[in-house]
């Protein structure tokens, strides 16, 4: 979404929403690309190893209902890339801290999938590019998988489960904010 879709390069900005499993390989891809990133987290705590791993900046939207409007503060004119993971509660804030033109890649819907009523005249103001996805093609797996290789990136795990105990491993999952990264399950 960020890099084949959204063209990201040296020097855009992305925001990032939470400390998931794909918020973080987000951020670790942003950077691999020379992007700043700011990512997004109620946790001060998941804030401080989001920043460790190299995100330029981050905003705890507990502290800071309206992120969006932190995402503008910090950058002055928006942000280039959105990567949403939250679905039909993030969508209006993710495209007002965009930059006009800007993209964003609707990969997630922790919150739902339906807007009612949305007003779209947000999209166009910003001449902003939406796009949704869930999964991409071969050739951009393999792409991502020599990237991954050349720049030896490791993913960021949080627990690792037996098979045996994988209920426990939907349940951490389920519940969504107890963790930083991936989740494995471990065959």
């Amino acid at each position: 979404m960020l890099i084949e879709y959204g063209g990201l390069q040296a020097g855009d900005t992305v925001l990032l929403q939470g400390t998931g499993g794909v918020s973080i390989f987000g951020l670790q891809f942003s950077l691999m690309a020379g992007a700043r990133a700011i990512i997004t987290s109620s946790s001060n705590a998941k804030l401080e190893r989001a920043k460790a791993l190299g995100a330029w900046q981050t905003i705890n939207y507990s502290e800071a209902p309206d992120w969006d409007k932190a995402a503008l503060e910090l950058t002055g004119c928006g942000v280039d890339h959105v990567l949403d993971v939250g679905g039909a509660a993030t969508m209006g804030k993710s495209i007002n801290a965009l930059r006009t033109g800007g993209t964003l890649s609707m990969v997630g819907f922790l919150s739902g999938l339906t807007i009612p009523e949305y007003d779209v005249s947000s999209i166009l103001q910003k001449a902003a590019t939406v796009r949704g996805s869930q999964v991409g093609n071969r050739d951009h797996f393999e792409k991502m998988n020599r990237a991954i290789a050349h720049h030896r990136l490791h993913p960021v795990i949080d627990h690792v489960f037996p098979l045996a105990r994988i209920g426990e491993a939907f349940a951490l999952l389920a519940e969504g904010k107890q963790y930083f990264g991936k989740i494995v399950v471990q065959i």
